[in-house]
């Protein structure tokens, strides 16, 4: 059976089943769910995403949520799967962009953590993304509900 590990709370965020080096939580595999929807911020928005707003510019974080994130979350949802948000491809990534899109789903579109850290997964391939995967993280712990 597939396993799901804890350290210190967090993130579902690695690929390999083993502890990622932030300490969050780990998946092998996913309990009791099918296979994974993909969703690439490069691919299917923009590689240099930024901006919260719409006044920041035309690919900021609450488009993303809006048009992207949240109805791939759903999808996941519906079909008892996890949504893989591959950050691969990615050439540039504002912080602001990331907060938005990440930590605007519990401060304005109340998902709960804990259901976020069962269905999304943050995949790269590229070592140099790991900071977008840290940051991440960080908002979706730290955001609270508005």
């Amino acid at each position: 059976m597939n396993a799901v590990s804890r350290s210190s709370g967090g993130l579902a965020t690695s690929q390999s089943g083993e502890h990622s080096s932030s300490g969050r939580y780990t998946f092998q595999g996913a309990m009791a769910m099918t296979k994974a929807n993909t969703l690439s911020i490069a691919k299917e928005f923009w590689p240099f995403p930024a901006g919260r707003v719409e006044k920041d510019g035309p690919y900021n974080g609450e488009k993303f949520r809006k048009e992207h994130l949240i109805p791939a979350l759903e999808a996941a949802k519906e079909s008892n799967s996890t949504l893989e948000v591959s950050l691969d491809g990615l050439k540039s990534c504002g912080s602001s962009f990331l907060e938005s899109a990440f930590g605007g789903l519990i401060r304005y579109d109340r998902y709960k953590k804990s259901d976020l850290k069962h269905t999304l997964k943050i995949v790269l391939s590229n070592p140099s993304l790991e900071r977008y995967k840290l940051s991440i993280e960080r908002h979706i712990d730290r955001a609270t509900v508005e």
